[in-house]
């Protein structure tokens, strides 16, 4: 994006992410989003997703939280990735 392009070009830490969650108010969609931020992260080393502290979001995210430790995929803050 050019906001992305614009903050690296004056030095500002910035990041992209790579899927975002909850487009739709379903729980299975959101879950299968995090289906795919999963894969992401097992193919690039790392993934950034974005969502709404919505209730569904929420709960999609509480069912699929034990995914990611299956696959030994660490959960951190966005912080972590920035460029």
């Amino acid at each position: 994006s050019v906001a992305y392009e614009t903050a690296k070009r004056i030095g500002i830490r910035s990041g992209r992410r790579d899927i975002f969650l909850d487009n739709k108010s379903d729980i299975e969609y959101i879950k299968g989003q995090v289906d795919k931020v999963i894969r992401i992260a097992k193919q690039n080393g790392e993934a950034t997703a974005i969502g709404h502290p919505r209730a569904r979001t929420i709960a999609a995210l509480r069912e699929k939280i034990a995914d990611f430790e299956r696959e030994g995929i660490e959960l951190v803050p966005v912080s972590e990735v920035l460029d």
